[in-house]
C-alpha cells in the first residue's frame, strides 16, 4: 500500500466512524507499519485532513441532530398541548392525576434537552460544510 493510498484509506475509515485502534491494526497488516508509526500516521492525517473527515462525518451528524431535535419538539408540543387542555376541559380530573402531570413536566423538560442538545450538535457539521463552500 502506497502512501496516498494509506491515506485515503485513513480519511475513508475515519470518515465512517471506525475506531482509530481498528484503523491501526489494518495499517499494520497492509503495511507493515509498526504500531507506534502507524498510530503516529494516523494522528497525522486527522491533522492534515480535518476538513475531508468532517465532510464524511457530515450526513450522518447532521441527521442524528435533526431526528433529536425532531422528537423533542414532539415531546414539548404533545405535552404542552396537556397542559393547554386543563383550561380547556374538566380542569379538576386533570389537576387530580398529578402522577400524569409530573410525567409530562418530565417529558417537557425532556423535550427541551433533546432539542437543545440536537441544535448544538447541528452547529458543527454546518458550520464545516458553509467554511467548505466560502473556501
Amino acid at each position: 500500500m502506497k502512501k496516498e493510498e494509506a491515506v485515503n484509506f485513513v480519511i475513508q475509515e475515519l470518515g465512517k466512524h471506525n475506531s482509530q485502534n481498528e484503523i491501526i491494526v489494518t495499517l499494520c497488516q497492509q503495511t507493515g507499519m509498526a504500531w507506534s508509526q502507524a498510530e503516529q500516521f494516523v494522528q497525522q492525517v486527522q491533522v492534515e485532513h480535518k476538513q475531508a473527515i468532517s465532510s464524511r462525518q457530515s450526513p450522518l451528524l447532521i441527521g442524528i441532530s435533526v431526528g433529536l431535535i425532531l422528537v423533542g419538539l414532539g415531546l414539548i408540543f404533545s405535552n404542552v398541548d396537556y397542559f393547554m387542555g386543563l383550561f380547556n376541559q374538566d380542569a379538576m380530573g386533570l389537576a387530580l392525576s398529578a402522577r400524569s402531570a409530573v410525567i409530562r413536566i418530565g417529558s417537557i423538560i425532556t423535550g427541551l434537552g433533546m432539542s437543545i442538545g440536537g441544535s448544538i450538535g447541528l452547529q458543527g457539521p454546518i458550520s464545516e460544510l458553509l467554511n467548505k463552500e466560502n473556501d
